[in-house]
């Protein structure tokens, strides 16, 4: 195969290259999709991208699911914001399902647990009036997650490999 090269290009369909760099985050290489991620992002904020509110909250999404495996979780918290601003109608409870789901992970993580459970709370609901089963389970999970790191706390470390697999 190919190998990876500093510079990214960035094709002109947005969606294409969101594709692509949920291929790059499925096969667990962070840096590299985190290097694509800032690329898209700086288009987006200074090239001002025909990129509709759809694609940009995915984009969002998957670039602060990849900031919290990289622990990056201060970042992957402004994403989040910036994603909760540009959230399509019609599929609006999944993708706040979604949110609040990386939102609850990342105060699991910062060891600020009842924050963690609230949003798991809430993307429980969101997820039940999305009826979108796996976002169910995976709020579930969360809360439990949260409720048994009571008392010893994450710092911040994820363990990549077993994190990838639910978040």
């Amino acid at each position: 195969g190919e190998g990876y090269t500093d510079n990214v290009d960035i094709d002109e369909d947005y969606d294409a290259s969101i594709r692509k760099v949920a291929n790059i985050v499925e096969f667990l290489d962070y840096d590299q999709a985190k290097r694509y991620f800032r690329e898209v992002e700086n288009k987006m904020k200074f090239e001002d991208a025909k990129m509709n509110n759809a694609s940009k909250c995915v984009f969002y999404l998957l670039y602060a699911r990849t900031s919290i495996l990289l622990g990056e979780l201060s970042k992957a918290l402004e994403l989040i914001t910036e994603a909760g601003k540009m959230i399509p109608m019609g599929n609006e409870f999944r993708f706040r399902a979604q949110l609040d789901f990386l939102r609850g992970t990342c105060y699991m993580y910062q060891g600020k647990l009842d924050r963690a459970e609230r949003y798991a709370d809430r993307a429980y609901e969101h997820a039940v009036q999305s009826g979108d089963e796996k976002q169910v389970f995976r709020a579930q999970l969360l809360k439990v997650m949260a409720q048994m790191s009571e008392g010893h706390s994450h710092r911040g470390r994820t363990d990549r490999e077993a994190d990838a697999v639910w978040l």
